[in-house]
């Protein structure tokens, strides 16, 4: 064989096994391009890492279904916090006092300036609204808060029991229904622009 036939041949290799490991482990573009020039090194470290036995689920990991993956999950969280933790910037501001500007819509009611008084109203709407939008983002995240924290107790309550339970199954759904009202809330129309 001559020497082309040879390097062909070798990269041949070396692009079926890249192409082998980027569709039995999705993501593993870094290990894939390494594999192409270097299979024959670096491919027997991948077949011994694949064969390492991989560490057991803890806590409540091993009863959330794959669609709630605890790192969705906790994006999902952070990102609610974060919009309650905008909303309590704005509404710490003066002109976001939804007390300061009933009392400047009733002044200018009082004064019979109709134009102004209608701002001001469309003012304290969106201000309640941002009240409300605040109260919803904690309400979910104090239930989901709850519901993960009974979820966990539960979790070794099964795993010392050995079996799950009705009531673990049960109690996934509703976490993945509080998820889902999160995800809805997220979603909505956020007039923080957040």
């Amino acid at each position: 064989m001559r020497s082309m036939e040879l390097l062909a041949m070798y990269g041949v290799f070396g692009l079926t096994c890249a192409i082998t490991l980027l569709f039995v482990a999705k993501g593993r573009l870094a290990d894939a391009a390494l594999l192409v020039p270097f299979w024959p090194l670096y491919g027997p470290f991948l077949v011994l890492d694949a064969l390492k036995p991989t560490a057991p689920k803890t806590g409540f990991e091993h009863l959330l279904p794959d669609r709630i993956a605890l790192g969705r999950l906790h994006e999902r969280m952070t990102l609610a916090q974060e919009k309650v933790g905008r909303i309590d910037r704005l509404l710490a501001q003066p002109e976001f006092s939804s007390s300061a500007t009933a009392d400047r819509h009733a002044a200018l009611v009082a004064s019979g300036d109709e134009r102004a008084a209608a701002s001001a109203a469309a003012r304290l709407e969106n201000i309640r609204r941002l009240e409300r939008l605040r109260e919803r983002f904690t309400m979910e995240l104090v239930e989901l808060e709850e519901l993960l924290a009974q979820l966990e107790v539960q979790s070794e309550v099964v795993r010392l029991a050995g079996a799950s339970s009705e009531e673990t199954r049960l109690l996934v759904e509703q976490i993945e229904s509080r998820v889902e009202g999160l995800d809805a809330i997220l979603a909505a129309d956020d007039p923080a622009g957040a």
